[in-house]
């Protein structure tokens, strides 16, 4: 990482209060995140041939964006109590 920068500027980003192993992990994680996002925009729309595949096994929309939106709160869940823990951790 310090070949791309990510050092000098610890100090000064959100994840300065964990330690900088951990926040090259959630940094790369993020990055990564918000390509995947990009290409998933990006790319040319293709619904009905994914429909018709997917949906046998998703069953149905509502139930695949339950689970969804389930995931992604567990995510952001998990995410908050790793960073509060790494705040009380740092501030003690």
């Amino acid at each position: 990482m310090e070949r791309l920068g990510y050092p000098q500027f610890h100090a000064f980003t959100p994840l300065k209060h964990f330690p900088m192993e951990e926040a090259r992990i959630m940094a790369v994680t993020l990055l990564t995140s918000i390509v995947w996002l990009l290409v998933t925009w990006l790319s040319p729309d293709q619904r009905v041939e994914v429909q018709q595949r997917i949906l046998p096994i998703v069953e149905s929309r509502s139930q695949f964006l339950r689970r969804l939106l389930l995931a992604v709160g567990l995510g952001v869940i998990l995410l908050c109590l790793t960073a509060g823990s790494w705040y009380s951790i740092t501030q003690t």
